[in-house]
């Protein structure tokens, strides 16, 4: 993937959803993001794998999200303490 169309986010804001898991909002900065990427969050030195299990918009499911669009991502295998706010979510390519 190109570096400027590589999917890019910094969370604003992380909690976790009972029966779902660790969920992150934030507004796509650049790229796009879909169902099932891997992703990357990126926190100073320490880097740790995840990917996108169920995209969220306004309140509605959705499949693919665009830069520019504020978004809820529910990510798999990561701890709430896993994450803060301020950290960037990447492209793991």
């Amino acid at each position: 993937m190109e570096e400027e169309n590589k999917f890019s986010m910094v969370i604003d804001c992380v909690f976790h959803i009972t029966g779902r898991g660790t969920v992150v909002t934030g507004r796509i900065r650049k790229g796009s993001i879909r169902l099932n990427d891997k992703l990357k969050l990126i926190n100073g030195d320490k880097v740790i794998k995840t990917q996108c299990f169920f995209l969220e918009k306004f309140r509605k499911v959705i499949t693919e999200a665009q830069a520019g669009e504020h978004v809820g991502i529910y990510l798999s295998g990561l701890n709430k303490s896993d994450i803060q706010k301020g950290i960037t979510l990447t492209s793991d390519d």
